[in-house]
């Protein structure tokens, strides 16, 4: 009997392991959902890990992750090419450090610094597609 029991439990913890461990795992952003607030689930609970979406050609599209529901870190979007089209850093859901954007052709086109999902004229820079540095004034 006390084996039997002890055999369950040892399921019960593994079966509980196992299900933490699939909702940290990567997976496809079209399978989670977001509420009125912002927040995103998986299979009904706040989403916690890593996600990704390809393009219609199936070349990497958007990588990122999500800690409570909300983006955390660092997220990249790429062109159908597979270049990089956006970097930006994520804290509690809102952009927070250096955001950067880039042409189709990877010259830079724009970099902007964010304090909880807030930025300054001050603290954005844009380029022209030549890699040119655009004056404040055609910001």
């Amino acid at each position: 009997m006390k084996k039997k029991v002890a055999v369950l439990t040892i399921l019960i913890l593994f079966f509980s392991v196992i299900s933490t461990f699939a909702q940290i795992g990567t997976i496809d952003l079209n399978q989670l959902t977001e509420n009125e607030n912002g927040i995103v689930f998986f299979k009904g609970t706040p989403y916690t890990g890593t996600c990704f979406e390809n393009h219609s050609n199936n070349s990497k599209g958007i990588d990122g992750s999500f800690k409570d529901g909300k983006k955390e870190g660092i997220w990249y979007w790429y062109y159908e090419t597979g270049q990089k089209k956006r970097e930006s850093n994520f804290k509690a859901g809102k952009l927070h450090g250096v955001s950067t954007t880039w042409y189709k052709n990877g010259q830079k086109r724009s970099e902007i610094i964010y304090e909880m999902g807030k930025s300054e004229l001050s603290k954005q820079q844009r380029w022209d597609n030549n890699g040119k540095l655009m004056p404040p004034a055609l910001l």
